[in-house]
């Protein structure tokens, strides 16, 4: 699937790739320091893949107010999966002409193709980072209200990913994918998550319907 993304996306997927390249450059490296160990390279490997891409989810963190919904998008989905989405368009620093509408749907395509795997790490990154916001805000902030903004600035930069997300899992359960996925659990984590902070989402259509085709799926 290809997308065309603004330049800013550009850049930002350029940097998750050099990223991603000093990951490989390191990983390569200490597998071969445990070389003789063949049981225990593979593991550690894994293990720190998972942890080093999350470390991506600081720049949201430390840029809430300066990166667009896109850039957020693409920063989750790396964070969640070790993906990231394949652009065209000009070069870095080039204007790119086309609409806010048309890339925004790209990237609607671009989640329908998500498989199941990627669609539930990808709910489960935003539901984590939520809960770390919680639990920064009581130390960060000197006011609960303070605090309160803060979650639910995290929560309307993140909220996007999460419906695209969840609607691909119901789609995915729907279409009998053989996928696992635990219909109840998903409904419980979205009920919560809807209400930490405080509940931005009243009254809004879309997340409205996903809960109730979580609670229909689920009971």
């Amino acid at each position: 699937m290809v997308n065309t993304l603004d330049s800013n996306c550009q850049s930002l997927a350029f940097w998750l790739k050099e990223f991603q390249d000093m990951y490989i450059g390191h990983s390569s490296k200490l597998s071969e320091s445990f070389a003789p160990d063949e049981e225990q390279a593979p593991s550690v490997s894994f293990q720190k893949n998972t942890l080093f891409r999350r470390i991506t989810i600081g720049i949201l963190f430390a840029s809430l107010n300066h990166i667009s919904d896109t850039e957020c998008e693409l920063l989750l989905h790396y964070g969640a999966t070790g993906t990231f989405v394949h652009f065209t368009g000009g070069q870095l620093g080039t204007q790119n002409r086309n609409s806010n509408h048309e890339r925004q749907k790209g990237l609607i395509a671009w989640a329908e193709t998500y498989t199941g795997k990627e669609a539930t790490a990808g709910a489960r990154i935003v539901f984590d980072i939520t809960n770390v916001a919680e639990s920064i805000s009581v130390s960060m902030f000197e006011t609960e209200e303070c605090g309160f903004n803060f979650v639910c600035d995290v929560k309307l930069k993140v909220g996007r990913y999460l419906v695209k997300c969840v609607k691909r899992l119901l789609q995915l359960t729907l279409e009998k994918n053989n996928i696992k996925l635990n219909v109840k659990d998903l409904y419980d984590r979205m009920l919560r998550w809807k209400h930490q902070g405080r509940d931005i989402f009243q009254n809004h259509k879309e997340f409205d319907e996903i809960i109730d085709a979580c609670a229909s799926a689920a009971f």
